[in-house]
């Protein structure tokens, strides 16, 4: 016994003396590890972390949990310091932003709008949210209260996360104020306050922002409450965990934590239910009382409360046989994503850059070890049990490593990095007992800090947002569509291509000005809007070939490029205004007297019903109308003239004053003719679609004094191989189309037909992009085999001469992804580009 109690004590000495080696060995190969990380090696970043581990353990041996201080119980200091910190980290969470993060991503404008709705229809108390927005509403009065006080504006919506992050940055202190030294929880608190992975969420309109704060307040109240047997902290934490259900999913792990939780305080307290029975059960009540009518809509209507889980539940995107190795690979990147390889989404996180920074990530680390050797401590396996349940939602989805799906590990990583921390602290004030170093522990501890939050600092405002991926990931297009359309105003009718066409995101920054619809190549240019309001085209990039189909029909537009801080453009807006719309309706009238006098007068802008009045010719009058008219739909269509004694009507040359003909969708070229008299009835063009629809008047936005037609005559087929009966054919004027720029959707095929025209002779390359496969033909032989999805392909012919050449192409689209296609060509001397407007005939 006197020789184990010697040794005992040789033992303790041998570590008094060595624990400082020990921890610095810890640090300097965690260190090391970290670097290994950042360089991606993993393998050896996980070997210098394991000697670490081991150095940690034995360094950490016999610490307390916590050192008292000499300012303990000095509340003013405490407060002000705390002050202090929040003022810090609310100024982090309000600089720069409206500029940061660029744009307004889908997911806040339907936060928003549903904040708006709320304060807009006091019939309107949604508990759980729309289909594109499946979740539980309690985030949505927030946003709706911030709407009320500061307007409807993207930059009152942003003022909400703010608050919040800021909040659960006072929330946490309080929590790991009783589980590590004062000035480590300051400096922890200061920590989460600083922390980029907070900070970006913190200024971003997601619901999610409200998990850290609800499980931070519900983990700080149930402590508290067990602690000092008072009922309203346990009933405070009750509420804070249901609330917390009524935000984002990842808050529904919170009672899964805590109530293994106060169930292993039995094996650490036999006299735990006796003591804390009353404040259980008000816990329970509290907790259960508030989630009931949340609990009622999951019972009743769970295929709406689950839709989101199911969507992005990992074992409903693999083969069952592939189940177990997708779920370990998710395990894996998830574990990995704090020090090694971070979160791919720019939203979430400087792409594939881990989202701790090395020194956070290193106390992090030391955090664990401590936990995972000193089980027995309770605040050990709270602080690591809530890290892995936090973490089960990244396991368990598809795109890991997922940030946001992870948020409510934010709390928990905090406090084993406080962990980390403590030890240092512990470590360092053991050495400097006794010296004058001790006194400066405080500022040593304070510059640590300040100088992670200013790495995080500088990594969010400079490398993220400074970021492409990043910048671009806030739908960076319709968020400047959006701000357009309020720049604009009440007096502008906006078109938007078809794959932005609906968008949250511009419906919420464009309110109240919004007046659109989605652009359609053939159908809104020229503009089928007859009110009183300028026109603006919104196009995203995939449609800047209609410019100059624009410029065609409205010369006397304004062209304005959009572009971002990089390499891209955004969108082009092209603006016209109202005279010049009118001028770009009706039909070029063309009016002779028997007497050979003759005038020319623009004709039926709002309707064409032809009265004969100010011509300042005499009657009887030759009349000749000319331009171009849009067919709405692919069918036989018979056409008259009201009211005339007889009539031509010439569709593309054939005759239609005595038959119908079978029209494709899109313009066509029209001309008529008739004699007038002086006491005539008016003349009204009509049309018919079919043979039994009813005569109507043509409307003036169906008609164009422009007779020029281009495009490719589409055949669209239900089948993938262009087999059976066509399903529609319509002119497409260009072959640059995405998403709903096709009447239909997956699975088609479509075959577009007609000429080239060719301004010169030589070689001349021809190619597509297209996101299935696509072939093209000239003068009947194949030149383009583009069978890899969103790749370009092309090919070159050699000695085409000038003029014009059969052209066709072929496309299918099986699956359920926008279908999209673009063709290319390189002319002789000429750089690769869209294949022009006008260089397409229709068969």
């Amino acid at each position: 016994a006197v020789a184990a109690q010697t040794w005992g004590e040789r033992l303790i000495k041998w570590h008094s003396i060595y624990k400082p080696a020990l921890l610095a060995a810890a640090v300097l190969l965690a260190w090391f590890g970290q670097e290994q990380f950042l360089a991606r090696h993993l393998s050896a970043g996980l070997w210098f972390w394991l000697g670490g581990a081991v150095f940690a353990g034995m360094a950490f041996w016999q610490q307390p949990d916590k050192l008292p201080s000499r300012l303990e119980n000095n509340r003013m200091l405490e407060a002000g310091l705390l002050a202090l910190i929040l003022l810090i980290g609310l100024a982090a969470r309000l600089w720069r932003l409206s500029e940061v993060p660029n744009g307004y991503f889908f997911d806040e404008a339907v936060n928003a709008l549903i904040g708006q709705r709320i304060i807009q229809d006091s019939n309107y108390l949604p508990i759980f949210g729309p289909p594109d927005a499946p979740l539980p509403t309690l985030y949505h009065y927030f946003n709706a209260v911030a709407l009320k006080l500061g307007g409807i504006s993207a930059y009152a919506t942003k003022f909400v996360p703010a608050l919040l992050g800021t909040a659960t940055v006072a929330m946490f202190y309080f929590l790991v104020r009783r589980m590590v030294s004062w000035p480590v929880a300051l400096a922890a608190a200061l920590l989460l306050a600083l922390m980029r992975w907070h900070i970006n969420f913190s200024r971003i309109n997601f619901v999610g922002i409200a998990t850290p704060m609800f499980g931070a307040g519900a983990a700080y109240f149930l402590l508290r409450g067990m602690e000092t047997r008072n009922r309203w902290h346990m009933a405070l934490s009750g509420l804070a965990v249901s609330l917390g259900l009524y935000t984002y999913y990842a808050s529904n792990l919170v009672p899964l934590v805590l109530g293994p939780y106060m169930v292993l305080q039995l094996a650490w307290d036999r006299n735990f239910l006796k003591e804390q029975w009353r404040g259980l059960l008000v816990f329970l009540a509290v907790s259960l009382v508030v989630f009931a009518p949340l609990g009622h809509f999951a019972i009743t209507q769970s295929d709406r409360f689950f839709a989101r889980n199911s969507q992005v539940l990992i074992f409903n995107h693999v083969p069952p046989e592939q189940a177990l190795s997708a779920l370990g690979s998710n395990i894996k990147t998830t574990l990995l994503m704090f020090n090694y390889w971070g979160d791919s989404n720019g939203r979430h996180n400087i792409p594939e850059v881990p989202m701790l920074d090395p020194l956070t990530g290193l106390l992090l680390g030391l955090g664990i070890i401590w936990a995972l050797t000193h089980l027995n401590r309770r605040y050990a396996v709270l602080g690591l049990f809530w890290f892995l349940m936090a973490l089960v939602p990244g396991f368990l989805t598809i795109e890991a490593p997922q940030g946001y799906r992870c948020i409510g590990a934010i709390i928990p990583i905090a406090l084993l990095s406080a962990f980390g921390l403590e030890r240092l602290w512990q470590g360092a004030t053991e050495l400097a007992r006794g010296t004058r170093i001790s006194r400066w522990l405080w500022v040593g501890l304070a510059v640590l800090m300040l100088f992670i939050g200013s790495r995080n600092l500088t990594d969010y405002f400079g490398r993220q947002a400074g970021n492409a991926s990043c910048w671009s990931q806030f739908s960076a297009s319709e968020a400047a569509m959006g701000n357009l359309c309020r720049e604009l105003g009440p007096e502008y009718h906006t078109y938007i291509s078809s794959i932005s066409y609906g968008f949250p995101t511009i419906n919420f920054l464009g309110y109240p000005h919004i007046e659109s619809e989605v652009f359609q190549i053939g159908a809104t240019i020229p503009a089928n809007y007859s009110g009183p309001k300028n026109v603006v085209y919104c196009l995203l990039p995939i449609h800047d070939s209609a410019l100059e189909l624009l410029q065609y029909y409205y010369p006397g537009g304004i062209k304005e490029i959009h572009s971002s801080p990089f390499d891209f453009t955004l969108f082009t807006a092209y603006q016209v205004g109202n005279k010049e719309v009118l001028a770009g309706q009706g039909l070029a009238g063309h009016y002779e007297s028997a007497a050979h006098k003759k005038t020319e007068r623009l004709y039926g802008q709002r309707i064409f019903r032809f009265t004969g009045q100010d011509l300042g010719l005499d009657y009887p009058l030759g009349a000749r109308w000319t331009g171009s008219i849009y067919i709405p739909g692919y069918d036989e269509w018979s056409f008259q003239l009201s009211g005339a004694d007889r009539e031509v009507i010439r569709i593309d040359g054939r005759s239609a004053d005595s038959q119908s003909l079978a029209l494709a969708q899109g313009r066509h070229s029209l001309e008529i003719k008739t004699r007038i008299r002086e006491s005539g009835p008016p003349i009204t063009l009509m049309w018919k679609r079919g043979q039994s629809g009813p005569w109507n008047a043509i409307p003036a936005a169906a008609l164009s004094p422009r007779r020029e037609i281009h495009g490719l005559a589409a055949d669209y087929y239900r089948s993938v191989d262009w087999s059976g009966k066509p399903v529609t054919r319509r002119i497409d004027p260009l072959i640059s189309l995405l998403g709903q720029d096709f009447p239909m959707s997956s699975p088609f095929s479509v075959r577009w037909t007609g000429e080239i025209e060719l301004p010169v002779k030589g070689v001349y390359s021809f190619g597509t992009v297209s996101n299935e496969s696509s072939w093209v033909y000239i003068d009947n032989k194949l030149l383009v085999e583009n069978e890899v999805a969103d790749s370009y392909a092309e090919s070159s012919l050699h000695r085409l001469s000038a003029g014009r050449h059969r052209i066709r192409i072929d496309y299918f689209k099986k699956y359920l992804a926008h279908p999209r296609i673009i063709l290319f060509w390189t002319p002789p001397g000429g750089p690769k580009q869209k294949v022009p407007y006008t260089a397409l005939f229709p068969e």
